[in-house]
């Protein structure tokens, strides 16, 4: 876009009272990168091979014959399928028990499979035969890239007749407990937290209950009314948050869990969309059998995890060139005592019920117990599974939970390793996970054995608040920025002497024939056969001298000139700079007006459709 001619009153690029029309395109995966335009959805692989992709993975899967522990890979993987979608049926059923509550028992039961609670209905959501396509994110309100997985996961358990099951990503800490709502107005906007919850310190999310219940039920009305300067429809957060506080009401602990009224209050728009995935905590899961096998599996041999997950954390930075060693994820540490013992950090979590903060797990290995540590704070001890019965060390970390309130949760890459080698067929990310899982191929393929990983799925998308973004690009920016230093060093091409003031129009004329002569001068001396370097030397730097005085007062004659461009180019700068805001992709789903939901189906058919073709 130029800037020479700015209109006085600049009209926005997209009207601030309703939704832009959206026009859905494939953007080409290209080092999955997020999409930057309203409306794009990526998919790799594209929507219409993600089924093929799936039934690859089921056939390499059907493969494999590695043994953690003894126990076969395919009796496990059975297991962790039947303990999971169990106690996701039950989880599920609990949410929408909240909904119905909140609705009066109306909102759609005949779209919610988990209502139907017939046994052909448990039987069918609990097979674990049939197609598992599993995701998951952390229990907050996110963005439409977020949510974007879960409509595709809904999509790919029809389509297969599988069953798509969201994992709650509930064993992270929670990193601030507001949501960010844009104020300002468009020529100088910026961003507010709105707060829904008062926590304190860093605790994961599972331990965060709802104390301050005046601030929770009021955070939908004091997000619409910061909304209500952009003039935009009414936000999708006014029909999820009733359902939220609904937990607090019916709850047999007042004092509910945040992690129920967040997923209750996202889980009630889907309803009403018809998806139909299952819902689970990662807290529920690390309470199975197949998780304590998989944990067991980890701590019987805790210097070949170690020397794995180092070196394939080591050759994803290598490969990316990351300098940062804390990025992605750090080194796990080894530590010596004085007294010679060594102690492993191992890729999990470890606290006790009520803690404010995680701590990493360090394990010491004598040969026969396995001592447990929680940074330097012993909390257990386990018979050592290589040595007894790994039954024997399943029971005593099943126990933990219940008899000492110790809790042992995965982290990042084991949280998918997990997921993809022991419960599903598939993964499905997003643009951060995938990055991350680029280093769980490795891990897997060294710890199983296995040579070809099974395949993730990418997928994201990006929707913009109709907040009205400058049409303005950082290559107008870069280029007003160019012409100004051409002002400054070469004048002479933007002087038209009958554009000037008429005072010194004069001036600029002589100037400018003057270093037209001054230059012809030059060309003809450099183009004499016979030259004397020392009449020459002189005459060079005489001539030198005398452009750049020209040059310079040929800048100061073209001043007036420039206040145009200087304007246009901080004018453009500012816009720039605004449009960080009016043009993110990191604004809440709540923020968007209540039929995001069709928007985000509608591009999910047309993409596909385009991707058939």
């Amino acid at each position: 876009m130029k800037f020479e001619d700015p209109p006085p009153t600049p009209a926005p690029a997209q009207s601030a009272s309703c939704e832009p029309t959206i026009e859905p395109c494939i953007v080409a995966p290209r080092r999955r990168k997020a999409p930057r335009d309203h409306g794009q959805f990526l998919a790799i692989p594209d929507l219409a091979e993600m089924p093929r992709s799936v039934e690859r993975n089921r056939g390499d899967l059907a493969e494999w014959d590695f043994a953690p522990l003894g126990r076969p890979i395919h009796e496990l993987r059975e297991l962790a399928r039947r303990e999971a979608l169990a106690a996701a049926v039950d989880y599920t059923q609990l949410l929408d028990s909240f909904i119905d509550c909140e609705s009066g028992g109306s909102r759609n039961r005949e779209i919610s499979v988990p209502q139907e609670n017939t046994e052909l209905a448990q039987a069918r959501l609990q097979d674990p035969s049939r197609p598992l396509i599993v995701s998951g994110h952390q229990p907050e309100l996110f963005h439409c890239g977020v949510w974007v997985k879960n409509f595709v996961l809904d999509h790919m358990a029809s389509a297969m007749n599988g069953i798509g099951l969201n994992l709650i990503i509930d064993n992270d800490a929670l990193p601030i407990s507001s949501i960010a709502v844009p104020v300002g107005g468009r020529d100088a906007p910026s961003i507010e937290q709105i707060p829904f919850a008062e926590v304190h310190g860093n605790p994961p999310w599972e331990e965060v209950r709802v104390c301050d219940e005046p601030l929770f039920r009021s955070f939908a009305e004091r997000v619409t009314t910061v909304l209500s300067d952009w003039s935009l429809p009414p936000p999708l957060l006014n029909q999820m948050w009733p359902a939220a506080c609904a937990v607090l009401d019916h709850h047999a602990d007042q004092r509910a869990y945040l992690v129920n009224a967040l997923t209750v209050a996202r889980r009630a728009v889907e309803r009403t969309c018809g998806l139909q995935n299952l819902e689970l905590p990662i807290s529920r899961l690390a309470g199975t059998e197949a998780f304590a096998w998989f944990v067991a599996w980890m701590l019987a041999d805790v210097t070949t995890w170690h020397t794995a997950y180092n070196g394939a954390v080591e050759s994803h930075r290598r490969t990316n060139r990351i300098r940062s060693v804390s990025h992605p994820v750090p080194n796990l540490i080894r530590d010596t005592q004085a007294s010679g013992d060594e102690r492993f950090e191992v890729p999990l979590w470890i606290w006790q019920t009520g803690a404010s903060r995680r701590s990493r797990l360090f394990v010491r290995d004598n040969g026969v117990q396995l001592r447990l540590f929680a940074e330097s704070e012993e909390l257990a001890t386990l018979p050592h599974p290589a040595r007894t019965d790994p039954a024997r060390t399943i029971a005593s970390l099943r126990s933990l939970a219940t008899e000492k309130q110790v809790k042992i949760r995965p982290r990042a890459l084991t949280n998918t390793l997990f997921a993809r080698v022991f419960l599903g067929d598939t993964f499905l990310h997003g643009i951060g996970g995938a990055k991350y899982d680029e280093i769980t191929d490795q891990l897997i393929a060294k710890l199983c054995n296995i040579r070809k990983p099974p395949e993730f799925l990418t997928v994201t998308a990006t929707f913009q608040l109709p907040l009205g973004a400058w049409d303005v690009k950082p290559a107008d920016v870069a280029e007003m920025r160019h012409r100004l230093w051409d002002f400054d060093h070469n004048s002479e091409r933007h002087i038209v002497p009958d554009n000037l003031p008429i005072d010194i129009r004069c001036e600029s004329k002589l100037l400018l024939t003057e270093r037209r002569q001054l230059i012809e001068e030059e060309q003809t001396k450099s183009s004499c056969l016979i030259k004397v370097p020392d009449v020459n030397k002189a005459g060079n730097l005489l001539r030198c001298r005398r452009l750049r005085d020209i040059r310079r007062r040929l800048a100061e004659l073209v001043s007036t000139l420039r206040i145009l461009p200087q304007t246009e180019w901080q004018l453009a700068q500012s816009r720039l700079v605004a449009n960080t805001v009016l043009s993110s992709r990191e604004f809440s789903i709540g923020l968007f007006s209540s039929d995001l939901p069709q928007q985000l189906a509608q591009i999910l058919r047309q993409t596909k459709s385009a991707s058939e073709k």
